[in-house]
């Protein structure tokens, strides 16, 4: 798939966004020394070597001792002493960054460094910065200095995507893609492109404007200037996406907000937030608003930055004629574009089944292999119903756990469940069922890579009691053979961390199971503590 069009400049954009910092490894460049006008007369206009006194003539040698003199060596056959002609114009580069108000610096990889701590220093540098560029031969040495690093970033799962920048000639082309592969990369040799663990590590290589021979990299020598431009038009190649460019744009708008947050949360509301916490009982209930509380600040800089716009119909109808060959897939199941653009909502019944089978072949054939095409659905369904887990989850609403082979969801409310007496609370569960299609009334979710068809009506309840390892404090998992589990009445009965539900699945069933109560006049605490005796 060519990278270009609509699609592509919006992923470039998302990009620009995003990145903030640049580092650049290299071990020749170039520095232009500024001068103070009043220093300029001490400055030499020309620098001699400085003169030598004539040396006396030596004695004749003996003919008898003197050694065979070395044979003359040709001036082609010397080694250079001239430094090679591929530097970085590191201030060039600097200042083209500069212009899109990216931080750009130079870590220096001179001989004269000690290469561990050198590594050392890339690796640090490398896990904070957004793009790292590095050249690839450090003093000759055949890239053995840019492969360590590239092993060490491979090892971190850090995603991140690394130029080559390198004056090395089309000869060499062989040297630098098996040093690529020898540091464990999946190589492309089109286009001199290596990846490390499926993509989050992406490594491509780009000449240098002075570099040696012809270009081996398909876009051709790149100089300073425009090597910005074309590092963000790669970022956004690699981690663009309909999802991805909202996130880049939304994470960029963070950034660019952070001391907006900084100042909601500033010195002066301290003391209003240690009378708060005083107040609270318990005060763990307190220490675990600030979380929620940070969110929803970070939530309103997203909501102002409106990066829904990235996900709209517009966006998505540039992304489907990024996808090559795909809009006359489409024709030929009988739907137009805009049917999947604008999705189903006008859609009759049996165009709905033919539209969700349209859907589900081109998603195949985005993924040629069928088992990645499921687990691409598998993976955004978890994005969709499940929040990334959290270290020691307290049992709550939406808290889902398994018993053997029995899945159940908790659906006691965050107000009641944050509280445990120290003679424990019974905690209402509704069941749910393991890879079954969900009919009338029933919730079909995906939570720890299954998919759960769950009842939240009253008639399925049931509930157990559990109590906290401290009074007043929520319930918390513990740690056995590597799972987290609940124990409930004296630890004889384990319930496993399967996953939490997003706090608005939750709520919803919830709300369910509240409705259902409501039709015989009883309040939902009522309910659970009558329900518990």
């Amino acid at each position: 798939m060519s990278w270009d069009g609509e699609f592509a400049e919006a992923s470039t954009a998302a990009a620009a966004a995003f990145v903030r910092t640049v580092v650049v490894v290299d071990d020749y460049f170039n520095y232009k020394r500024v001068v103070e006008p009043g220093l300029a007369a001490m400055v030499p206009a020309a620098i001699k070597s400085p003169g030598r006194p004539p040396i006396a003539p030596l004695p004749p040698a003996d003919p008898a001792r003197a050694e065979p003199a070395e044979p003359a060596v040709p001036d082609k056959a010397r080694a250079p002493e001239e430094p090679p002609t591929h530097q970085l114009d590191h201030e060039a580069l600097v200042a083209a960054f500069a212009e899109r108000g990216i931080a750009c610096s130079l870590l220096d990889s001179r001989a004269e460094r000690d290469t561990d701590e050198l590594r050392r220093q890339t690796d640090v540098f490398a896990r904070r910065t957004d793009i790292l560029i590095l050249d690839w031969a450090r003093q000759s040495d055949s890239g053995d200095f840019a492969v360590s690093v590239l092993k060490g970033l491979a090892a971190s799962s850090r995603r991140l995507l690394v130029v080559i920048y390198t004056g090395s000639s089309a000869t060499e082309r062989s040297e630098v893609l098996g040093g690529l592969t020898r540091a464990g990369g999946d190589v492309n040799d089109a286009n001199c492109r290596a990846t490390f663990h499926g993509g989050v590590l992406t490594v491509v290589v780009i000449q240098k404007r002075e570099a040696l021979g012809d270009s081996f990299y398909a876009k051709s020598k790149v100089p300073e200037e425009e090597l910005p431009a074309t590092v963000l038009r790669l970022f956004g190649e690699i981690n663009g996406g309909l999802l991805a460019n909202a996130a880049m744009h939304g994470l960029g708008a963070i950034r660019d907000r952070t001391h907006a947050v900084l100042d909601a949360f500033g010195q002066d509301v301290d003391g209003a937030y240690v009378m708060h916490r005083a107040l609270s009982l318990p005060r763990s209930g307190a220490e675990e608003q600030v979380e929620a509380l940070l969110g929803d600040s970070v939530l309103d800089q997203l909501r102002e930055r409106a990066i829904r716009g990235h996900v709209s119909d517009a966006s998505v109808a540039v992304w489907f004629d990024h996808q090559e060959g795909m809009s006359d897939a489409l024709l030929e199941l009988g739907l137009p574009v805009q049917a999947l653009v604008k999705g189903c909502e006008s859609l009759t019944k049996r165009e709905n089944k033919e539209f969700t089978r349209a859907v589900d072949q081109l998603l195949r054939k985005l993924h040629p292999r069928t088992n990645d095409a499921d687990a691409c659905k598998a993976r955004f369904a978890d994005l969709v119903y499940c929040g990334h887990p959290g270290e020691l989850p307290s049992l709550v609403a939406g808290v889902v756990v398994r018993r053997g082979g029995e899945y159940l969801v908790c659906v006691m409310p965050s107000c009641d469940a944050e509280r445990v007496p120290e003679d424990g609370l019974w905690f209402p569960f509704v069941p749910a069922s393991a890879n079954s299609t969900a009919t009338s009334g029933r919730r079909s979710v995906r939570a720890g890579g299954v998919e759960l068809s769950i009842d939240p009506v009253v008639r399925s309840l049931r509930s157990f009691r559990f109590k906290s390892s401290r009074p007043g404090t929520p319930v918390r998992p513990t740690s056995r053979n590597n799972r987290l589990v609940y124990e409930a009445e004296g630890g004889d009965q384990l319930f496993e961390f399967v996953a939490r539900l997003r706090p608005m699945i939750a709520l919803d069933l919830v709300s369910r199971v509240s409705q259902s109560l409501g039709r015989v006049g009883m309040m939902e605490s009522e309910f659970i503590r009558l329900l518990g005796k």
